[in-house]
Order: C-alpha cells, then structure tokens, then sequence
C-alpha cells in the first residue's frame, strides 16, 4: 500500500524521475530512477517532501545539465 502511495506521489512532481523501490517510511529514504538515462539514485523522502530539485548525477555528468 505505502509503495503504490508513494509512486503516485513522484509521479505528481513531475521531475524526471520515477520510483525504483526500497521506500523505507516517512523519515528514510527511497530510490529513484532517471528517466533520462535509467540511473538509480537513493534520496531521503523530506527530500521529496520539501519538493527539492533532484539532480542525477550521471546526467549532470554528461550532458552538464539537471534532469
């Protein structure tokens, strides 16, 4: 249930990143997948909360850009 609550809540934001698993609850953290490149990056959820740009590192890395 939390996993499906939590899905629906990155796909909201809109932010080039989908849901890749391990949500660990509230105060923990989840992982994330690039859309852009399938990158899997671990963020905390206050993170996610605070609607905080995410960046990917790979991305970043290549093309010199945020996702």
């Amino acid at each position: 249930m939390a996993d499906e609550i939590i899905k629906a809540f990155i796909a909201s934001l809109n932010n080039g990143f989908s849901y890749a698993g391990e949500y660990t609850g509230h105060d923990g953290s989840v992982r994330l997948r690039c859309d852009t490149c399938g990158e899997i990056v671990s963020r905390s959820t206050s993170m996610l909360r605070k609607r905080k740009r995410i960046i990917c590192p790979k991305c970043a890395g290549m093309y010199g850009r945020v996702c």
